[in-house]
């Protein structure tokens, strides 16, 4: 996006083109002019039309790709509709710039940006001291002395600036609205550039949720107010049953807010996450499985009640349902994204990890299909394989998932039903009430004759050290440096963090319980093994010994070295190596067999589902393919011949 007259253009860069009329200072006050993605070139052909006439520096977003992306409603809070900065020479030039930018440009209507302050009278216009030129520092500088260029999604001035110069030319930014006297908000879920999703009460006493829209925000039809209009609409039809039922709604400073009645329970991801089939202790597997079975005859139940009433759901995923863990109940609570089947909706929302047909997008069996990828993802995490593998090769790789775990064939049906047909609610709810759906039956893995591994214990750290993540990094680092006694108190400390069951030992990351190498308890236990080496605490080997033992292969979802069985086999082969016990050589054979599940054909080289979801392999050692080719080819005894530029 260009202007459509001349202009002096300096240099571009990221998307951005840099019109210079002087030398930029270091830093200073900045003036930012934002817009609609409908007004944004008729603003910018105003802009340039005064800096040739007024002699001003600036910078406009021409990349189409950065317009979009300032301006889209999950884009960022600190940076969201800055399509255009202004560069001051000083300050008496940055107010009267703020004049004249208000008189002729402050009728454009154009979303507030979050990190400054509103020139009075104008949506569009508004200003922040920082960082004129980002490239040759990030840090604000006075009297000798190196500041942060703090970017918030709120107004703040530098410690060295104590009053705002232009502070009698910006209004109010709180709200008379008369709602919010009687909301009181006590937190927020998520903040986006669309707008945020907090938590509160209403009227002292009712539970709620309020759910912003922004002004101005949005590309298309994906426009923030819009969306939380017709949210409000959509679940007024619902009538609150197996969704949040609306308590209000209101338009203040030109943003729209829906109040809505909160209800509680765990997202559907924490759910099978926690007290899911695939992670409680064996003996409590198939009571999880029999409370499984009931989630998801609730989340057909949901769904169909919206059919009834028109409405195609569409976002259906992980984060979208939420599941009372008491009473085993379904919500939906985000419909935001959601439609009636009269429509004529061209939009398509594209869910992470549930690709569907293209046919089947806004249909009633574009929600019958997402409910088919949950019970995946609940049994397994198998549709991350959707993006690389096609229907025929998740449904073999289900298969065997299934099987590894002792789970009944019978739900390769209940998937087959959802996936191929319109619609089947009816006759997957009968198919749910098969018995054998709940029962899970436990394997026993014949051990493995073992030979002698010829493995270096420095090659091991390396990629193990590599593949940690930077909280267990810094850690390590940090304790490196202490004296024996601390070292020894800390990991006593941590030893009592960690969470066992069954096979497996967690550690709590986030709301959720993470095995795994990258943020999880394998990645702690590896870095107090390592410290407790280095120090030669003995005392503390017969514990960490024993916990590395709790290792010895169940299932996770993912064959990767950071997040995966690739990564918690490799763990084992390092604790052979130190301790020479060949028991860890065989949890790292159980390890591969799970590898092995995992992997599919894809142009006929074996493949394993992407850490993060992309069309195309990740061949990276941490996140990739690679790092799970290199743990084989330890465990076959390989010569594998692997470059350190593969990491990357």
């Amino acid at each position: 996006m260009y202007p459509v007259n001349k202009f002096l253009s300096s240099y571009e860069f990221n998307g951005w083109t840099v019109s210079l009329h002087y030398k930029l200072p270091h830093q200073g006050w900045k003036i930012h002019v934002s817009a609609t993605y409908k007004n944004y070139q008729t603003v910018l052909n105003h802009v340039v039309w005064l800096a040739e006439k007024m002699n001003f520096s600036f910078k406009f977003a021409s990349s189409s790709k950065l317009v979009e992306k300032l301006l889209d409603t999950h884009s960022v809070r600190e940076s969201g509709g800055k399509l255009i900065t202004i560069y001051p020479k000083n300050q008496t030039h940055c107010l009267f710039l703020l004049k004249v930018f208000s008189k002729l440009l402050g009728r454009f209507p154009g979303p507030n940006v979050l990190s400054d302050n509103q020139f009075a009278g104008t949506d569009n216009i508004s200003y922040r001291y920082g960082i004129f030129e980002n490239k040759s520092s990030e840090s604000l500088f006075y009297k000798g002395k190196s500041y942060e260029d703090k970017r918030l999604p709120y107004f703040v001035l530098p410690p060295f600036i104590k009053n705002d110069p232009f502070a009698k030319y910006v209004y109010p930014k709180k709200s008379t609205d008369p709602h919010w006297k009687n909301l009181h908000i006590e937190g927020a879920y998520k903040s986006t550039l669309g707008g945020g999703v907090y938590y509160g009460t209403y009227l002292k006493e009712k539970l709620i949720v309020l759910k912003e829209g922004r002004f101005g925000v949005g590309i298309g039809t994906d426009q923030a107010i819009a969306k939380r209009k017709n949210e409000c609409q959509i679940l007024d039809k619902l009538q609150g049953k197996h969704y949040p039922l609306v308590l209000g709604n209101f338009t203040t400073q030109n943003n729209y807010y829906l109040i809505l009645q909160k209800i509680t329970g765990l997202t559907y991801y924490e759910y099978f996450a926690t007290n899911g089939p695939v992670v409680v202790e064996k003996n409590l597997c198939e009571k999880s499985m029999t409370d499984f079975i009931e989630v998801i005859k609730n989340l057909i139940s949901v769904v169909a009640y919206a059919h009834r009433k028109g409405i195609i759901l569409r976002d259906i995923n992980p984060a979208n349902v939420l599941v009372d863990t008491r009473t085993r109940e379904v919500y939906f609570i985000d419909c935001a994204d959601s439609i009636f089947i009269d429509s004529q909706s061209c939009e398509k929302i594209k869910t992470l990890w549930y690709t569907i047909p293209e046919k089947r997008y806004n249909t009633y069996a574009e929600d019958w299909t997402k409910v088919a990828w949950l019970i995946l993802d609940g049994l397994g995490g198998v549709n991350r394989n959707l993006c690389l593998a096609n229907y025929t090769q998740v449904r073999e790789i289900f298969s065997k998932v299934i099987k590894y775990q002792g789970f009944s064939s019978n739900w390769l049906a209940i998937i087959e039903k959802l996936y191929t047909e319109e619609n089947e609610s009816t006759k997957v709810s009968q198919l749910l009430d098969n018995p054998q759906l709940k029962k899970v039956q436990t394997t026993i893995n014949q051990n493995k004759k073992l030979g002698q591994l010829h493995l270096l214990e420095s090659e091991l750290n390396s990629y193990l050290l590599e593949a940690l993540s930077e909280r267990d990094r810094t850690l390590l680092a940090k304790f490196s440096n202490k004296t024996c006694k601390n070292v020894s108190k800390f990991i006593k400390n941590e030893l009592q963090r960690f969470t066992c069951q069954d096979d497996m030992l967690y550690l709590k990351s986030g709301s959720v319980y993470s095995p795994y190498i990258n943020g999880g308890a394998a990645g702690r236990l590896y870095i107090l093994v390592i410290l407790a080496t280095k120090f030669e605490l003995i005392e503390l080997f017969p514990q960490l010994e024993k916990f590395l033992s709790k290792f010895s292969g169940r299932y996770v979802k993912n064959a990767t070295i950071s997040s995966g069985a690739a990564g918690l086999g490799m763990l084992m082969l390092y604790a052979y190596v130190i301790t020479g016990n060949k028991e860890y050589l065989q949890y790292a054979y159980k390890w591969n067999e799970l590898v092995e599940v995992l992997s599919f054909s894809l142009s006929g080289q074996k493949v394993w589902a992407n850490y993060q979801f992309e069309s195309k392999l990740d061949e990276s050692f941490n996140n990739g393919n690679t790092g799970i080719r290199y743990f084989q080819s330890l465990l076959r005894g390989d010569n594998y011949e692997f470059k350190k530029g593969d990491k990357c």
